[in-house]
């Protein structure tokens, strides 16, 4: 049980780094949709906003939740 739990945790930390490139890639895409001067862009742009949050709390979120379990578990 415990390698199983040392593998989620070295797959968490593999991945993280490419869960904030790819938040931060988003959020320069909305930025650049809100600089367009079409209205119909930056309106898509701030639809989305919230969509981007959101999806970044939950990866994010799931990230720490299985670092701190995996963590926590001790036999």
């Amino acid at each position: 049980m415990d390698k199983w739990a040392s593998n989620i945790n070295k797959l968490c930390t593999a991945v993280t780094p490419y869960t904030y490139i790819l938040i931060a890639v988003a959020f320069i895409v909305i930025g650049v949709m809100c600089a367009i001067p079409s209205e119909e862009s930056r309106q898509k742009g701030k639809k989305s906003l919230p969509w981007v949050i959101l999806g970044a709390l939950l990866i994010l979120g799931a990230i720490y939740t299985a670092k701190w379990i995996t963590g926590q578990i001790a036999f």
